[in-house]
């Protein structure tokens, strides 16, 4: 009887020993997987924050571009008014 339970209290220190080992293995991993979460969402705030600087960036481009071809047309209202009426149509 006495050997059964030193066999019994034996499997159960090998048991208890697995499973502090299971454990610690998991919690590795969890730590792990825990820091990689962390990175990644700087990285998508990173991300995030170049995705609206080139937002705001194509934003000034296009009005630009825009005012750029409102002077251009200006330009040449100007000057087809120029040469249907003379140079001293248009106030300088």
């Amino acid at each position: 009887m006495k050997h059964e339970f030193e066999a019994k209290l034996a499997n159960l220190d090998q048991q208890l020993l697995r499973s502090a080992a299971e454990n610690s293995a998991l919690s590795r991993s969890l730590q792990e997987r825990s820091s990689m979460m962390i990175q990644l969402s700087e990285e998508k705030a990173q991300a995030e924050a170049e995705i609206e600087m080139l937002k705001k960036n194509m934003s000034v481009r296009s009005a630009e571009f825009a005012d750029k071809q409102h002077l251009e047309g200006v330009k040449k209202i100007a000057n087809v008014w120029k040469k249907l009426l003379g140079p001293t149509a248009l106030p300088t």
